[in-house]
């Protein structure tokens, strides 16, 4: 019994078109959204807008519509994204608590959209595929790490984090760092691994090379004072001698 080939979706030229449009509407409509849209409605609108694309530039390059799963996944990085944005902050600053580490500035969050749609459209162009999901959680870390760095610039929150593992003065600040230090290198070594080799970084002796690279960075800015001149003036006459 012989079965007939299905019949294959031929799109014309103008019909290129109109998906090319209509993705590249939607990409800007998904980072509009997230950027300058209010919040409760900036949320699913970056959602559904991030849908589109991918199937506007799905269809138009492999003939294909986007799974359930493939759907899911860029809804869900894109309405994180659009939920971690804070129209207050016009320009990124430094956290003054915790919590704040995961917000971002609207254009961030514009550009972050932006970022997604355009890795995928570069997967599908190349590959006819889609981004592994290892690759959007890095776009989603990002920030977070980034803001994770700026917060070493508040003594006060470093010493708390420190404090609320038993630590006390010096040695809560510098175990604050090397915790925050530790696990941004962990975090990036282990993306990168899984990124690169599609495995996870599991040598005791490069985790304990990022942990102490983290300790010296800690102690570091403690070490640099022990040569000021204010640090050599409070030791005993004869050490002081030099200053």
């Amino acid at each position: 019994m012989n079965h007939s080939p299905l019949p294959q979706t031929t799109v014309t030229p103008l019909g290129n078109i109109m998906l090319f449009a209509g993705g590249t509407l939607a990409a800007a409509a998904a980072a509009w959204s997230a950027a300058f849209g209010q919040h409760w409605f900036s949320v699913p609108a970056c959602a559904l807008c991030t849908a589109a694309a991918l199937a506007c530039f799905r269809q138009l390059f492999t003939q294909k519509r986007p799974t359930k799963n493939e759907l899911c996944h860029h809804m869900l990085a894109a309405m994180l994204l659009a939920l971690a944005v804070d129209p207050q902050m016009v320009i990124w600053q430094v956290p003054k608590v915790w919590p704040e580490v995961l917000r971002i500035t609207s254009l961030t969050g514009g550009f972050l959209i932006l970022c997604l749609v355009l890795n995928t459209l570069r997967h599908t162009i190349t590959s006819a595929d889609t981004p592994h999901p290892l690759e959007t959680l890095a776009l989603l870390v990002s920030p977070v790490l980034f803001n994770s760095l700026l917060m070493l610039s508040t003594p006060d929150q470093v010493a708390k984090l420190g404090a609320w593992w038993g630590a006390s003065g010096l040695c809560a600040l510098i175990l604050g760092r090397t915790i925050i230090l530790g696990l941004f290198n962990e975090v990036v070594g282990q993306l990168l691994s899984l990124l690169i080799i599609r495995r996870p970084i599991r040598e005791f002796r490069l985790h304990a090379l990022l942990v102490g690279a983290a300790l010296l960075a800690a102690v570091s800015p403690e070490c640099a004072l022990l040569g000021s001149s204010a640090s050599l003036a409070s030791w005993p006459k004869l050490a002081a001698i030099p200053a």
